[in-house]
């Protein structure tokens, strides 16, 4: 496997991490207690730093593979794939949070779907379609 596709392995990695610091336990106050007072501290930035870090690998997996011409199909396919579950995880995760209304990541999570299913209908044809930067923006 090559460095591109592991970084975008590594951001589909990062996800549970970043979720992780994002949201408090909801369990036991006696064991999770300590936990839970250092996510509501810390967290936020912690999470927030991860999701840059993982957001850089998005930048990189794709520079480094046209620059070393090691442009793959699974690539094509897989970026975009790490990009939605990235976002729409902390989207989701913000919706927990009461700071994102449900409505928003609807309307982002069906716009999502929409794109993934003509990617799928594009494949059946053989052609696949890499990630976009105005998709991105």
């Amino acid at each position: 496997m090559n460095l591109p596709n592991r970084l975008t392995l590594a951001r589909i990695a990062a996800i549970p991490l970043i979720l992780l610091f994002m949201l408090p336990v909801p369990f036991s106050a006696a064991f999770f207690g300590p936990w839970n007072h250092f996510i509501e501290q810390y967290g936020m930035a912690i999470a927030l730093l991860l999701f840059i870090a993982a957001s850089v690998t998005d930048y990189l997996d794709g520079r480094i593979a046209r620059k070393m011409g090691i442009v793959t199909n699974i690539g094509k396919l897989m970026d975009p794939i790490a990009d939605k579950l990235l976002v729409v995880s902390v989207l989701i995760a913000f919706t927990q949070l009461g700071r994102v209304h449900a409505g928003v990541v609807v309307l982002i999570l069906a716009r999502e779907f929409l794109v993934t299913g003509l990617r799928v209908l594009a494949m059946e044809k053989g052609t696949v379609l890499a990630a976009d930067v105005t998709g991105k923006v």
